[in-house]
């Protein structure tokens, strides 16, 4: 059994390969990137070759896009391409826009069939003239940039308001697009926005009052302009003391609070610094509480230092699977140069690009490994993880470790659901202004659960109407928990 097995590559790896066959130009189409993203997804992702791909279903879809990327050029080949891959329902099969751009002249064509609201602009400030209108109505600006955008009542099935672009950059956004789309809840706003280069993502609007409001997926700030408000009321007027970002901090006697929104290799100083820091403290304290939300994912290594704090009994790690293809293994060897492996790293993974070669063609499995410590803290006693729908990938991964530790409880709701797929592989698409993202392993959990997509349920739910608040919800929960121990002793 491979001790202590390669999560390092498995989650930084990220080959780009972003050398295009041919330069965008008038012989080149979006139905030859649809072809090429068809092509590479057949022959490279796993989950084509072990789920059960309806024939029929699949052939009717391919061919009707076929259709569709014949006829428009290039017009709308963002969103056809996305068609394609989200019938696999993997948060990590992405098909993305090339950065930096060379010819931005190509970026509005991407979004040209994009949903347009148009309104007379006498007849929008009328309506938002009304006293009857909703307090999420009327024309907000992004601070900082050149955005304008005015959400007004718009009933369908799908929302109960919309937000649409008034002034934007004219690149990736033009006047009268979609931006949001809305629904109201009991004292909530949940929404489906739609970040730069379209792509949706259903999230809540939190910190809302009658002048501000925050997307919480992306974090951006809108405030409003129009019209004019004489007073901030909230729509909930529970203060909250929470934050977003990295941080820790002492709630009470009993109870700590570390922030981490996300497991990015980049951050994994600033994670292992602030533990470092207040180790400590942790160590001397009850409760510890870890804010897991909106935290998408990154490295194993970036929460290494957290297991000794939840460790009570040996940690079991499902192993993972590799398809040998030529691409995968291109991929895999690109791996070498990298400058963060030790000399031990590279040797063993000589032997993972070794086991692929002789099994060209096939599903290519490695064992998992067993973590063992021989030290158990008695501090922090209990430990309360936070997650939502938000919490993915390489934080998924974290959550099934901590499940097995008699310390912890997850609190929340449930994360996205991306724990079956690890590394990833970019490729360019041959007309260089789209590149494709894909899956190059798989989680060993996915032969034993074949769904799509797994994902991981919160112990305890909390209720999202009070999402804000939900750290001080946990920590009243373990403080009773705690104080109830106390007085049984």
């Amino acid at each position: 059994m491979m001790k202590n097995r390669f999560y390092l590559i498995l989650t930084i790896l990220c080959v780009c390969n972003l050398q295009p066959k041919t330069c965008f130009g008038q012989d080149c189409t979006c139905n030859d990137d649809l072809q090429f993203l068809i092509e590479k997804v057949e022959k490279n992702y796993f989950a084509f070759k072990n789920q059960k791909v309806v024939k029929e279903r699949y052939k009717i879809l391919v061919d009707s896009l076929t259709d569709i990327a014949k006829k428009n050029g290039y017009a709308n080949c963002l969103q056809i391409l996305r068609k394609y891959t989200d019938q696999f329902n993997d948060k990590h099969l992405v098909v993305y826009i090339n950065e930096p751009v060379k010819d931005k002249t190509k970026i509005p064509l991407l979004f040209s069939k994009t949903e347009t609201i148009i309104i007379k602009e006498s007849d929008l400030l009328k309506k938002l003239n009304s006293k009857d209108i909703d307090p999420i109505e009327g024309i907000w600006i992004i601070p900082g940039t050149n955005y304008e955008i005015a959400i007004i009542a718009d009933k369908t099935t799908n929302r109960d308001f919309v937000g649409f672009i008034r002034k934007a950059d004219s690149l990736y956004w033009m006047p009268h697009q979609v931006k949001l789309e809305i629904k109201k809840g009991y004292n909530t706003y949940t929404t489906d926005f739609f970040a730069r280069d379209h792509s949706v993502y259903h999230t809540s609007l939190q910190n809302f009052t009658n002048t501000s409001f925050k997307v919480q997926y992306s974090g951006t700030i809108f405030q409003k302009i129009y019209p004019p408000a004489p007073q901030s009321t909230s729509i909930n007027q529970s203060e909250s003391k929470e934050t977003t970002d990295f941080g820790f901090k002492k709630l009470d006697n009993q109870t700590c609070l570390l922030t981490i929104p996300s497991f990015a290799k980049e951050y994994k100083p600033i994670i292992d610094s602030i533990i470092d820091r207040n180790r400590k403290i942790i160590l001397s304290t009850e409760n510890l509480i870890v804010d897991l939300r909106n935290n998408i994912g990154g490295t194993t290594p970036s929460y290494k230092k957290i297991i000794p704090f939840l460790y009570t009994n040996p940690i079991v790690k499902d192993g993972y699977s590799v398809l040998a293809t030529e691409d995968n293994i291109a991929a895999h060897q690109e791996v070498l140069a990298y400058p963060e492996l030790t000399e031990d790293n590279r040797k063993e993974y000589r032997k993972i690009i070794t086991r692929l070669k002789n099994n060209k063609g096939g599903l290519v499995s490695f064992p998992g490994d067993t973590t063992k410590m021989s030290n158990i803290y008695k501090y922090p006693e209990k430990i309360g993880i936070i997650i939502n729908e938000l919490s993915a990938s390489t934080t998924e991964l974290f959550v099934l470790e901590a499940k097995q530790s008699k310390k912890v409880t997850i609190f929340g709701s449930q994360t996205m659901g991306s724990v079956h797929s690890l590394d990833v592989n970019t490729l360019s698409l041959p007309c260089g202004l789209l590149g494709l993202s894909y899956p190059l392993s798989m989680n060993n959990r996915a032969l034993k659960i074949p769904t799509p997509s797994e994902i991981l349920k919160a112990d305890i739910q909390l209720p999202l109407e009070e999402n804000k608040n939900w750290v001080e919800l946990v920590r009243k929960h373990m403080k009773q928990i705690s104080d109830s121990a106390s007085k049984s002793e």
